[in-house]
């Protein structure tokens, strides 16, 4: 399948308990793609089923790729927080009018739709994002098979139920890392 997954994990409790979670980052090298999948520990630190009335049910408490294929078809512009800074380091949002500078806009080549697209947005990219591999009009940007950039040589952090990981993206992806009904909301 072309998965390669990292080495770097993480946990979100130092005692392990039932309910403890394992964090894991993985990459698709030919794609420049990146995952990062939650599994559930039991009390001995093996990996386990998250139900615990089937002991033979998934591992996987979330998969970040299949929440964000939940998400509405705008929720990059709608619903994904994205910062950068303004040249004396204060954070703002990354968007066309939130006060990028004229040096800033260039690196994004004069264009707003590269911006849309380091948000998430994929309807300027070469292919149809439906997978069937029509041309799209009007497409010119790299197609993606996620939103995230490949987590390698990145260790994932958990601090207060938040999991901080890095991307080859140049993004810090930040999750919020257990109350997610099936899966955790990624802010950026």
């Amino acid at each position: 399948s072309g998965v390669t997954t990292a080495a770097s994990l993480a946990s979100n409790d130092i005692f392990l308990k039932t309910d403890s979670l394992v964090y894991q980052v993985a990459y698709q090298k030919k794609q420049w793609a990146g995952n990062v999948f939650a599994y559930c520990l039991n009390d001995r630190g093996e990996i386990s089923s998250c139900d615990a009335t089937d002991p033979n049910g998934s591992t996987i408490k979330w998969n970040a790729n299949k929440i964000i294929e939940g998400y509405a078809t705008n929720w990059w512009d709608t619903d994904r927080a994205v910062i950068t800074m303004d040249e004396n380091g204060n954070g703002i949002p990354f968007r066309w009018t939130s006060g990028l500078t004229a040096e800033m806009k260039s690196w994004l080549e004069d264009d707003e739709n590269v911006l849309n697209y380091v948000r998430g947005d994929r309807s300027k990219e070469e292919h149809l994002p439906d997978g069937s591999g029509v041309n799209n009009p009007g497409g010119y940007l790299r197609d993606r098979i996620t939103h995230f950039g490949d987590f390698v040589n990145s260790n994932p952090v958990h601090f207060s139920d938040v999991l901080f990981t890095g991307a080859n993206d140049g993004a810090l992806h930040v999750f919020a890392a257990t109350d997610l009904d099936g899966g955790a909301t990624a802010y950026g």
